[in-house]
């Protein structure tokens, strides 16, 4: 009983992370891709920059590639600045959660809280 407590608990968080993410910001409508913060944190990262590879994710998540933008993500949080790490962990969260592996999902949300 604990554990599924602990769980309906992990999966309730996360819900909740995700709806604060889509209440905040300058009032746009969010969208339901992994690319709503990056899109936003981009325009002011230089060029050439790990967020133009967390845009490049996004759209291959989006046209299926989940291996290869699992990939880039990944290589964000290990190699990345710490806006850039918090970005593609958000993502990562995201990703792993649309495509139903709430254990990775609730692991990632608890990394990017930590941030």
């Amino acid at each position: 009983m604990n554990k599924s407590f602990s769980t309906l608990a992990t999966s309730a968080t996360l819900v909740l992370c995700i709806g604060l993410v889509g209440c905040g910001g300058n009032g746009a409508r969010p969208t339901a891709t992994p690319t709503t913060s990056s899109e936003v944190t981009a325009s002011s990262a230089p060029a050439g920059s790990s967020f133009e590879e967390l845009d490049r994710a996004a759209r291959l998540y989006e046209e299926g590639s989940v291996e290869e933008a699992t990939k880039i993500y990944k290589d964000a949080i290990k190699d990345g600045d710490d806006p850039a790490r918090q970005q593609a962990l958000w993502s990562l969260a995201r990703l792993h959660y649309q495509q139903g592996d709430n254990g990775k999902a609730e692991d990632t949300v608890e990394d990017y809280l930590e941030e």
